[in-house]
Formats: C-alpha cells, sequence, structure tokens
C-alpha cells in the first residue's frame, strides 16, 4: 500500500506493482533492478523518493542501488545524483570517498568541468587510480580534454589511454602552450607520452607535427620520442627533424638518418652524419659505438654507395673498419661490382666473402644477378648449382634472375624451361616471376606466348601489377599497334587501382617516336609533368632521339638545355643521340663538333648506371658509332680504325665487347676499301659475338641461335656477301650461309637477293632455282598459316556478320575459300549460315 501510494495511483503503475512482491522492500529491489530506460528510471526514483520516513531504513539500505541506478550519461540522472548528495539524510549515509566519486559523475555529466575535478582532486591516490578509467571515459565522451589533462597528471598513464586517443583529435596540439599553471610543468612530459601513444597507433604524421612544433617553441626532445618517430616517418621528413634536433643522439637515430640520406639519393650527407657519428664525443654520454653498431652504420652508408656502383667508396669505408666483417657487409661490395657490371670483379670479391663467411643466399643471387645481365648462362648455370649444392632453396627472386637471363638472351623456349623447373622445385612464383617470363617472350617476339603467362597468373589468382602491365605495352610496342590501345590498357588498368609509373609513359613516348608523331609525344611528356611524376633521363633521350629522326636537330639541342636545366645528368645513350644529330647535319662544322665532344666523353666518362653496357663505368659502343658511321660513309680506314682501336683498347681485361652495330660499320669501311681479309675477319668477330649471347653450351656443341634473335646478323652479313659476291668468293658465300642456316639463323629478303645472285653468277642456276623455290615455300608456308587463321575467323561468322551483314559474308567467305584453297579441310568446311543453323 505504501508503494502504490509512493507510486501513484495510474493504471501503468499499479501494472507494474502486481509484477513484484506484496513485500515493498523487496518490489522495490527488483524495480531497481529492472531500471535500464529512462521510463523505468524514472518510476524507480519516485519509489524510492517517495518513502515516507517510516520506511527511512528501507530508503537508506536501497540508496548505494539507486546510486547506481543514476549513474547514466543522462543530464536528468546526473541532477537526481546531486539531490541525493544534497540530501542531510541520504548524504550521511556516504562516505566522503563516495560522495566525491557521485559529485565528479554527476558534474562531469553536466558539464561543470570545474567542480568535477574538484571532486576526483578530493580523493586519494589509491581510489584515483581505480576510478581513473571510469572517469576518463566520461572526459572521452564529453570531450573535456583539459580535466582528461589533470587526470592523466593525478594518476599517471594507468588505464588512461582514451586521453591520448582525444589529444590527437586537437587539431594543432597548441592546447600544450595554454595549459592551467596546475599541469604546465608537465608539458614536455604530456607530449612525450602523446607522441609515443601516437607512433603506436600509426599516427606518425600528427607525431611529426607535434614535434615540429616543439622544436620550433625551443623545447628538448627525448631520445625516446625521436627515436620511435624517426622510423615511421617518410625520409625527407626524418631529415627535417634530424637537422632541427641537436646531438648528441643514440645508435638508433643515427641509423633512422643515414638511412634517410641514403634512399633521397643523399648518399654524401649520409657520410657527413657517419663520420659525425664515429667521433668520440659526438655518440651519445661520450661512449664509442659497439663493433657491431659501428659495423652496421658504415654497412648502411656502403649500401649507399654501392647502389651507385661507387666501388672506390666503398672500399675506403670497407678498410676503416677493423672488426671482424659480416656476410651483409661483404654483400655491398660485391653489390658495387654488380652494379658497375663488372662480373671480373664480382667473381673475386665472392671468392674473398666465401673464405671469410658463409655465402648466403643472398650472395649467390648477386652473383647470379650479374652473369644474367652480362648473359653468361654457363657461369650462372655453376653459381645455380653451387647453390643447390650449399643447401638452400631457389627463392622467387632466383628464379626470376635466371628467367631474366634468357629474356636477354631473346630465349623464350630456355625461360620457359626455368620457370618449369624452378615450379618443380616448390618455388612459390609470385607477380615478379610470372613478369619475368612474360618479358622473356616478349623479346623473343612472341606475344601469343606472352597472352599465356598471362592467363596462367589469373587462374594462379595473382593480381596484375604496374610491372606486368608495363611490360603488356612492351608487347604492343613491338607489334607496333595503335597508341589507342595502349591507352584503352592503362585506362582499364587504373579503373582497377593500378597506376602508370614513369616506365608507362617511356612506352608512350616510343610509340610516338616510332611513328614520328613528335607531336603526341610531347603532349604525353606534359601529360606526364601533370600526373606529378618526374622525367628521367630516359625520357628526355628518348624526345631527343625522335627528333633527330624527323631531321629537327635545333629540338634536340633544346631538350638537352631542358634535361640539364631540371638536374638530370646526361647518359651514353644521351650523348650518342647527341653525336647522332651533330653527325646527321652532314657539315664539316658539325662533324667536328661531334669529334670534339666524342673526345670530352671519352676523357671523363663518369659512371653510367643507367646503360645497358658492361661495364657501366666505360663509354660503350653506341657513343662511338655515329663518329665511325661518319668515318666509313667517307672511307676514312684510318680515322675509323683509331676510334675502333681505342674502343678496344678501352674495354681491354673487361667483360665488354664492341656491339654488332660497330662492327657493321667498321665492316662497311673495309667493305669500301676493298679490305677482303678485314671483311672476312671483321664478320667472322660479328657472328662470334651474336653466338656468345645468343646461344647456348650443349657438350661440345652450341644449340641453335634464341629465335629473338635470328635476325641480329642481317646487316652484317648483306655487307659480307656483298663484297665478297664482287671479288667472286662465290663458294665462300654458300659455306656462310648453309652453315648459318644450320645454326637456326633466319635472312631478310635483301640476304636471299644476294645469295642468289652470288649463285646466278657463279653458273649455278639449279641450285639458284632451288634457293628460290625454298625461300617462296617458306613465304607460302607462312602465309598459308596467316590465310588459315583468317578463314577459322570468317567460319565463325561474327567478324563477316559485323562488317557485312550475314548474306554479303557468306559471299565474301565463298570469294575467299575459292581463291584461297589453303587445305582440303578448308575447302570442305562448312558456310557461316551452316554453323549459325548448327550453332
Amino acid at each position: 500500500m505504501i508503494l502504490r501510494r509512493a507510486l501513484g495511483g495510474c493504471y501503468r503503475c499499479r501494472c507494474l506493482i502486481r509484477r513484484y512482491s506484496t513485500d515493498d522492500r523487496v518490489t522495490l529491489h527488483s524495480l531497481l533492478q529492472d531500471a535500464a530506460t529512462p521510463a523505468q528510471r524514472t518510476l524507480a526514483w519516485r519509489a524510492w523518493s517517495g518513502l515516507s520516513q517510516d520506511l527511512q531504513a528501507t530508503r537508506h539500505q536501497l540508496l548505494h542501488a539507486m546510486l547506481g541506478v543514476l549513474t547514466t550519461d543522462q543530464k536528468q540522472d546526473a541532477l537526481r545524483l546531486l539531490t541525493v548528495l544534497d540530501s542531510k539524510h541520504d548524504a550521511d549515509q556516504l562516505d566522503a570517498k563516495q560522495r566525491l566519486f557521485y559529485g565528479f559523475w554527476a558534474y562531469s555529466v553536466l558539464g561543470e568541468t570545474q567542480r568535477a575535478w574538484q571532486s576526483f582532486a578530493g580523493l586519494d591516490a589509491q581510489l584515483q587510480a581505480r576510478h581513473a578509467q571510469t572517469f576518463m571515459n566520461r572526459v572521452v565522451e564529453v570531450g573535456d580534454w583539459l580535466t582528461g589533462v589533470r587526470i592523466w597528471h593525478a594518476v599517471g598513464r594507468v588505464r588512461v589511454d582514451e586521453l591520448l586517443l582525444l589529444i590527437p583529435n586537437v587539431e594543432t596540439f597548441q592546447f600544450l602552450g595554454h595549459l592551467p599553471g596546475d599541469v604546465a610543468v608537465f608539458r614536455e612530459r604530456i607530449r612525450r607520452e602523446v607522441v609515443v601513444h601516437l607512433n603506436r597507433i600509426n599516427k606518425t604524421g600528427a607525431a611529426y607535427t607535434l614535434l615540429k612544433q616543439a622544436y620550433e617553441q625551443g623545447s628538448r626532445i627525448s631520445q625516446a620520442e625521436l627515436g620511435t618517430t624517426l622510423f615511421k616517418l617518410s625520409p625527407q621528413n626524418v631529415l627535417t627533424l634530424f637537422d632541427m634536433a641537436s646531438g648528441p643522439f643514440n645508435h638508433r637515430i643515427y641509423m633512422a638518418a643515414m638511412s634517410a640520406c641514403s634512399q633521397l639519393g643523399k648518399i654524401d650527407q649520409a657520410k657527413r652524419i657517419l663520420d659525425q657519428y664515429l667521433e668520440e664525443k659526438a655518440y651519445l654520454r661520450d661512449v664509442r659505438p659497439s663493433q657491431d653498431n659501428k659495423r652496421d652504420a658504415l654497412t648502411l652508408v656502403m649500401s649507399g654507395y654501392a647502389r651507385r656502383g661507387l666501388i672506390d667508396e666503398v672500399e675506403a669505408l670497407y678498410t676503416q673498419f677493423d672488426g671482424e666483417a659480416d656476410a651483409y657487409m661483404l654483400g655491398t661490395r660485391i653489390h658495387a661490382a654488380v652494379m658497375q657490371l663488372d662480373l671480373n670483379r664480382a667473381t673475386s670479391l665472392f671468392k674473398e666473402a666465401s673464405a671469410m663467411v658463409k655465402p648466403d643466399r643472398v650472395l649467390y643471387n648477386m652473383l647470379l644477378h650479374i652473369q644474367s645481365d652480362v648473359m653468361d648462362a654457363d657461369a650462372a648455370s655453376q653459381t645455380f648449382s653451387a647453390l643447390l649444392d650449399a643447401g638452400f632453396v631457389p627463392s622467387a627472386y632466383t628464379a626470376s634472375i635466371m628467367i631474366d637471363l634468357f629474356a636477354h638472351k631473346r630465349d623464350a623456349v630456355g625461360a620457359q624451361r626455368v620457370f618449369d623447373e624452378m615450379e618443380g622445385r616448390g618455388v612459390v612464383f609470385n607477380s615478379v616471376v610470372y613478369g619475368s617470363l612474360m618479358n622473356a617472350y616478349v623479346e623473343a617476339g612472341d606475344t601469343t606466348g606472352m597472352r599465356m603467362v598471362v592467363e596462367q597468373m589469373q587462374e594462379k589468382g595473382i593480381p596484375p601489377n604496374s610491372k606486368t602491365m608495363n611490360i603488356v605495352l612492351k608487347s604492343y610496342l613491338r607489334e607496333e599497334r595503335p597508341v589507342a590501345d595502349s591507352q584503352a590498357l592503362v585506362d582499364a588498368m587504373e579503373k582497377s587501382g593500378i597506376q602508370a609509373t614513369d616506365i608507362t609513359f617511356s612506352h608512350f613516348l616510343q610509340s610516338h617516336v616510332r611513328r614520328d608523331d613528335m607531336r603526341g609525344a610531347v603532349k604525353t611528356f606534359k601529360k606526364m609533368l601533370d600526373s606529378g611524376l618526374t622525367p628521367n633521363e630516359y625520357h628526355y633521350t628518348i624526345m631527343m632521339l625522335g627528333f633527330v629522326k624527323i631531321r629537327q636537330l635545333a629540338r634536340v639541342t633544346e631538350w638537352y638545355e631542358d634535361m640539364l636545366d631540371a638536374g638530370i645528368k646526361p647518359t651514353f645513350a644521351t650523348h650518342a643521340v647527341l653525336l647522332n644529330a651533330l653527325v646527321e647535319r652532314k657539315t664539316r662544322e658539325t662533324v667536328r663538333i661531334a669529334e670534339g665532344m666524342l673526345d670530352a666523353i671519352l676523357a671523363a666518362p663518369g659512371l653510367d648506371i643507367t646503360s645497358r653496357f658492361a661495364p657501366k663505368y666505360i663509354a660503350p659502343p653506341d657513343v662511338y658509332n655515329p663518329v665511325i658511321k661518319d668515318r666509313a660513309i667517307r672511307i676514312d680506314i684510318k680515322g675509323a680504325t683509331r676510334l675502333f682501336r681505342e674502343f678496344l683498347k678501352t674495354v681491354a681485361e673487361t667483360t665488354s665487347r664492341p656491339n654488332v652495330r660497330m662492327l657493321t660499320y667498321i665492316l662497311k669501311c673495309y667493305a669500301l676499301a676493298g679490305e677482303t681479309n678485314a671483311v672476312r675477319t671483321l664478320f667472322v668477330a660479328a657472328k662470334k659475338d651474336v653466338d656468345r649471347m645468343y646461344r647456348l653450351k650443349r657438350g661440345p656443341q652450341l644449340t641453335q641461335v634464341a629465335k629473338g634473335a635470328r635476325f641480329l646478323l642481317s646487316q652484317p652479313l648483306t655487307v659480307f656477301m656483298s663484297h665478297m659476291k664482287q671479288d667472286g668468293h662465290y663458294d665462300e658465300i654458300e659455306r656462310v650461309w648453309h652453315s648459318m642456316l644450320l645454326q637456326g639463323y633466319a635472312f631478310d629478303a635483301t640476304n636471299w637477293n644476294l645469295y642468289i645472285q652470288a649463285l646466278l653468277d657463279a653458273g649455278k642456276i639449279e641450285r639458284a632455282f632451288a634457293a628460290t623455290e625454298t625461300m617462296n615455300m617458306r613465304v607460302y608456308h607462312k602465309t598459308k598459316e596467316q590465310l588459315a587463321g583468317a578463314v577459322a575467323l570468317l567460319q565463325s561468322g561474327s567478324v563477316l556478320q559485323t562488317e557485312y551483314g550475314l548474306e554479303e559474308g557468306i559471299e565474301v567467305w565463298r570469294r575467299l575459300s575459292s581463291r584461297f584453297p589453303v587445305t582440303s579441310k578448308l575447302a570442305d568446311a562448312t558456310t557461316p549460315a551452316e554453323e549459325t543453323q548448327t550453332a
């Protein structure tokens, strides 16, 4: 009855009362337990506060349950809490700690932060620590970071990480400069903890902003703050903070700064930081770095020099270390030789390292890398066998290196053989390996094989990336497909999240240049700039080459000057293009300038790590070729021979050799001068060079030449046969011809015409007719394959129906099949109409 009077006589209240016991105390206790919604809490509050004086004992017994019900985020409940605390009879039932606790809760909900903080500050340290997380949750919910900082100061970081999640939401962290007096002294501690927390939750950019502001305000940054932040920043931001800071630093900070310099190409700055690090008083606490730390620091800077092929600098740092080198330090020495494509030096350093440490797979891969680049298949095979004998399992990187070897040789069959062998050894392939195999097919001119590899990737669920996209673009370039096809591919890839790279734009530029479309090339170059990519030496060189082709030689000079203004160092290829431009003018003045420029390049060639020539510190044959070509045209044997011998002297005791183009120019020169023996010797040299690069040893014999390299000797063979025919050496021509035929070489139309003329001049008419028939049959078989594919496509009816309409398409097919009776099978094939009916 008493509870009914307290609740009132409404129907809803009577329904609630019926659910509980007739005992008022039990009924109210149950009502408090079920008070989950605001309406139920209101009923419970009315029931509890409406108890009469004769039920004060029950009221006090249920006080704590009532306070628990009211501890919510509702302002109405907070006001009820304050009512209880202001009640003399009820407040006396609570101790001081409880009054402060509920007071903080109520005031924080009502937004009275000053009174909330006063309540919390009155608690003892143990109770503060116990309830800090509860209070902090309230601080985060209402966004009262200032009170949160005070709580954080009072109880430390124990169970209050929510504060650190709250503070980064303040835009500029300027609140650290506006803290009240009682917490301002802890400003640096607060900032340090915030920085550490930001790094832990991967908000490194915010940590960088906070540290940068602190340096600008003259604050002192701890080693922990700086060290944990640097290793997660971009290289440029690392150097920004490092330059703003003042030492001494610890090992971790020095390593981060040197690594950033190396990544940005600022290797000289990395060397200066290294020198500072190795000084006795530069290191933290005036303690010299340990041998391990010193070795790690030296190796880091050595690797930066090694990536640029700077062997002397690498060796100077290596001799600076008086301890025991590890495999990584020894590997940087090999890496420098690899970047210079100096196989002899790399092999020697590998043997030296093997005597000091057990070579790991990384060292073996380094040696394989250079052997692949210089196309030394025999040496690579031996190194791979040694890797297996040492107990190492080939990695995906090992597989890609070996496949790249055959890609350089334009041998898709060999590349596929390596792929299958690696798969049999359990190597897990990634997009890099598939990209290498795709490239091998493209280099061999087999775009069908390349597409099969793409299908394999799709079946394996390996997504394409920018590298595989660029390889497909390369195949489009080899097939001379329209630029629109390449653009369609790039657009499709960009929709799937694959972005164009600098290599992508180089393919577009080459496509325009091959078509003499320099307007399109210039537009593509500007488009690259607009996309945010930075053109490199390749892009400028391609543009210069394009203007050489269309004989706008003044534009070549303009682009060269633009390249220098952009701070890009010319490469050997750039110099070759410039020399070609000068020689193409065909005036005495420009040829004289070209000769002077060549002398200047040879006097100080420098290092060109972009060159594909081995070794990379020596000017390649294509730098000599423009002037040698001019000498050959002028039949200046002495001048051409002088340059040729100068080149041979330069590359002595290296793995480099004159290329086929250089030998062809010298060959022409001696042929025009009537030097038969020299022509014979130079042609043999050219053939040996191609044999070395594109044929493999199988026991004592060489395999046939790689399919993609079959036509490489066409031009020198033309010069050789023309000269020998004039001198009447018909038998020698026939002997060379049949030998090359057996070795897998192919001949162009000029070669065939010269061969047949030589047979006719020698009176071998029957052999001439046989050669003519052989050539015609080759053309016929090739045409037959093309026609078979075309007729099969026409038989499907889809193309004919699309282009002509069904009835007209049938007539076109009949005309084709009657005109070109390719095979009896095709002659008896059904018509498109019959195919349609069958389907």
